[in-house]
């Protein structure tokens, strides 16, 4: 299995990447970005 370390940076420590399904999250990486950036603002 190959996570995505662009999520990874995204998501402070990868908390949310972890919470959302695998599947989710790498079939909806670009709006899975977007929505990391606007619930958890760095």
């Amino acid at each position: 299995m190959v996570a995505p370390f662009s999520s990874l940076e995204i998501a402070p420590k990868g908390v949310a990447l972890r919470t959302l399904p695998a599947k989710f999250s790498f079939t909806t990486i670009n709006d899975y970005g977007a929505v990391v950036n606007h619930n958890y603002p760095q």
